[in-house]
């Protein structure tokens, strides 16, 4: 490679001219100056630039021209490059760098996957345990909640990711500190869960009644109804909705999405 740290005084031929001389783009005057000022490190550094040359492919203007004009007829067929095929590897990798970098922007988060916070979304928890809350609409589809205000005689259907966890009780508390249990609709035995790692769909809707908000629902996975309430009854009386939403983050086999009552 040809050296930069030794300055040029102005007494010889700048690598500038070295250069436009060994590609043949001076006149015949300007060449003949040049090669009169020449010194022998001028000659080592086109010494160094033929050798360069020598080890450089042809660049094939020809070849670029005609990809161009076919680039503007849809019919036509570009034939593949001749080039070595592993001087595109670069280019490969940085564009399967990009697609991995923008892949979670483009897919989104699972539809109805609602996190704790009431109206995000979040990665499922050790276990795999995860709720998923929709709200009837008036045409009679269940949407994926958005953590929008409810009221009385909205509806309300779940969904539950079952991980790794065989049984589910399905609770919620709301502003009042009063506790409902929906799933099992009866009994201390937990809802069996036909599959782990699936999303099952729970049977049917609720009707919200016009209690105070926030109202948190809670699934508590692989526990009997009694154990389960005492536990919500313990995480709200602590700190309230906010003791509620600590403990399904803490514990594996809990989640909870908060809803805002209007």
């Amino acid at each position: 490679m040809p050296s930069l740290q030794n300055p040029n005084n102005g007494d010889r031929p700048s690598r500038l001219a070295l250069g436009r001389l060994h590609t043949g783009e001076l006149a015949a005057d300007e060449r003949k100056t040049v090669q009169d000022a020449m010194t022998d490190g001028s000659r080592a550094y086109l010494d160094e630039l033929e050798a360069i040359k020598a080890h450089t492919p042809a660049l094939g203007i020809a070849g670029l021209r005609t990809a161009a004009d076919l680039a503007t007829d849809s019919t036509a067929v570009i034939p593949p490059p001749a080039n070595n095929w592993k001087m595109y590897i670069p280019v490969l990798l940085l564009a399967a760098i990009f697609v991995l970098s923008i892949l979670p922007t483009l897919l989104g988060p699972e539809p109805g996957l609602i996190g704790t916070d009431g109206g995000g979304s979040t990665a499922l928890k050790g276990g795999g345990a995860a709720l998923l809350v929709y709200q009837l609409h008036n045409d009679e589809a269940l949407r994926a909640y958005e953590g929008n205000a409810l009221g009385e005689g909205d509806a309300l259907g779940f969904r539950v990711n079952s991980g790794s966890h065989t049984s589910l009780v399905l609770m919620s508390v709301d502003g009042r500190g009063a506790i409902t249990v929906f799933y099992p609709r009866e009994g201390d035995a937990a809802v069996q869960l036909e599959g782990t790692g699936e999303t099952t769909p729970l049977p049917g809707t609720i009707v919200l009644d016009g209690a105070p908000g926030p109202e948190i629902f809670v699934a508590v996975f692989d526990s009997s109804v009694a154990e389960a309430r005492t536990s919500l009854e313990q995480a709200y009386s602590s700190s309230g909705a906010g003791g509620v939403l600590t403990w399904a983050q803490m514990a594996d086999n809990v989640d909870a999405v908060s809803v805002e009552r209007r």
